[in-house]
Parts: structure tokens; C-alpha cells; sequence
């Protein structure tokens, strides 16, 4: 019942951080204890983005060499999901701010649940046979909220000033682009 918990307090955390409300920090708890069990938790964000990055892939498969088949997908999506993780425990920790660590994650994980669901909704221009341009339209305005997202959350759980933010938000986009190259290179 306490993973349940934790689990709502989180989606609660994403949405009120998606409507740039700060207070949604505080649903990531304070305790030290707590707040590494609900870091533990909020990695069930991945296993529940999976229908929704499957939808997007099979609505709109990506063209060219990085259409790679649903399992260099998923093995993208972990890829991605774990060495973002380690990375910034490495780095927030080596910053100073390792006691922060457990409540950046569980948001940032909890966020990424959420852009994965707007995801899905930006490809519904696609199902509708609509023109090029409403659709990346769509998609870009959801890409832009899930940066400006990600950028909020972080800034908001670690305390630090927005550019510092925005290197990790960049360091999120870069680590992604280059799994996606590797993957592609090893056909």
C-alpha cells in the first residue's frame, strides 16, 4: 500500500510540476528515508511508460537507419532511463547536492511518465490523417513542454539556478541522442 502511495504522490508531483507549480516537491516527501523510497518507486515510471513509447513507435515510426525494431526500442528506452540515473547520482552527488539526488529522480522520473502521455497525445493528429504541419506542430509543442518540464522539476528539487538546470536537461537530451547513434551503429 505504501508503493501505492508513493506512486500517486508522485503523478500528483509531475502534474502539479506540468502546471509549474513548486509545491509539487513537497508530495516527494522530506525525510531522507522516505525520499529514497520513493526514488525506488518512481523507476515503476519506466515499466508504465512502455505502452505509451510503443504507441508513439508504432503510430509514427521513426524513418531512415534509426527505424531499428521494437526491441532496440526498449533496449534504447532502458539504456536511456539507467544511465541518466547513474549519471546524475554521480554528478549531483559529486556537486554537493547528493542528499537531493532521491527527490530530482523521483520527479524526473514521474515527469518522464507524463511527457511519454503527451507524446501519445501529440500522435492523434497522425491517426486523424491530418497535415504535415498540424502534426510536428504537435509534436513540437509537446517536446517543448517536456523540456521546459524537465528543466522546471529540476530546478525546483535540486535548488539550483536555471542554467544549471538547463545542463541537465541538455545532458538528459545529449545522453539519449548518443544511445540512439551507438544502437544504430551496431546493426
Amino acid at each position: 500500500m505504501r508503493r501505492m502511495g508513493a506512486i500517486g504522490n508522485g503523478l500528483q508531483a509531475a502534474w502539479m510540476f506540468a502546471r509549474g507549480d513548486a509545491q509539487g516537491a513537497a508530495l516527494l516527501t522530506a525525510e531522507p528515508d522516505a525520499e529514497r523510497s520513493a526514488a525506488k518507486t518512481s523507476f515503476w515510471a519506466a515499466a508504465l511508460c512502455l505502452p505509451a513509447v510503443l504507441c508513439v513507435y508504432l503510430v509514427d515510426p521513426p524513418s531512415g537507419r534509426s527505424s531499428a525494431g521494437i526491441g532496440r526500442l526498449l533496449l534504447s528506452e532502458l539504456l536511456d532511463w539507467s544511465g541518466f540515473a547513474v549519471l546524475t547520482h554521480i554528478l549531483i552527488g559529486q556537486a554537493g547536492l547528493a542528499l537531493r539526488w532521491p527527490r530530482y529522480i523521483a520527479a524526473w522520473n514521474w515527469c518522464n511518465l507524463l511527457q511519454a502521455l503527451m507524446m501519445v497525445g501529440a500522435v492523434i493528429p497522425t491517426l486523424l490523417g491530418m497535415p504535415d504541419a498540424v502534426r510536428e506542430t504537435a509534436g513540437l509543442v509537446v517536446v517543448g513542454w517536456g523540456l521546459w518540464l524537465e528543466w522546471f522539476a529540476t530546478r525546483v528539487t535540486l535548488g539550483i539556478p536555471g542554467a544549471a538546470a538547463f545542463l541537465l536537461v541538455a545532458m538528459d537530451v545529449l545522453l539519449s541522442s548518443l544511445v540512439s547513434v551507438m544502437l544504430n551503429l551496431v546493426r
